[in-house]
């Protein structure tokens, strides 16, 4: 994984002609974006992912491979593909559901040829959608694919 400085991780999760993602809203602004969140202290980027997609999806995953980083602010993401071992998605008890009475956290799945007309902001940040456009587009096979950098400064 070259020598980037990860921050967070976030989880790709396909499933038939769908992508679970989050629908949040923030101070009454909409947008999506995959589960995910920082890395703790003395955690692999694989522990990372899981940990994540269950506290805030409440399903058991494990990651298949790492398809994109995303840069921004000098800060870097990992995206990586997940398969899904257990579990519904559903809404959680997570602190981050909980940051104030206007904001709100769902799971929602959506239609892969639905990403482009997403309610609000759409997808956050948009150079992921737009890859994850085209890469499907190209019938891209996530589980045999090299990572792709992407940089949004």
């Amino acid at each position: 994984m070259e020598n980037k400085s990860f921050v967070g991780m976030r989880g790709v999760l396909i499933e038939g002609s769908k992508v679970l993602l989050i629908r949040r809203v923030r101070d009454d602004n909409i947008y999506y974006v995959f589960p995910g969140g920082h890395i703790s202290l003395g955690e692999t980027h694989e522990e990372c992912v899981v940990r994540e997609m269950e506290e805030e999806l409440s399903i058991k995953t494990n990651p298949i491979n790492l398809i994109y980083t995303c840069t921004q602010n000098d800060e870097t993401q990992g995206y990586y593909l997940m398969n899904r071992l257990e579990g519904t998605p559903q809404k959680t008890e997570n602190a981050d559901y909980q940051r104030g009475i206007n904001n709100t956290m769902e799971p929602i799945w959506v239609s892969l040829d639905k990403l482009d007309a997403l309610e609000g902001r759409g997808i956050v940040p948009l150079i992921i959608k737009n890859q994850l456009i085209i890469d499907i587009n190209s019938k891209v096979d996530f589980t045999k694919s090299k990572t792709v950098d992407l940089f949004d400064e």
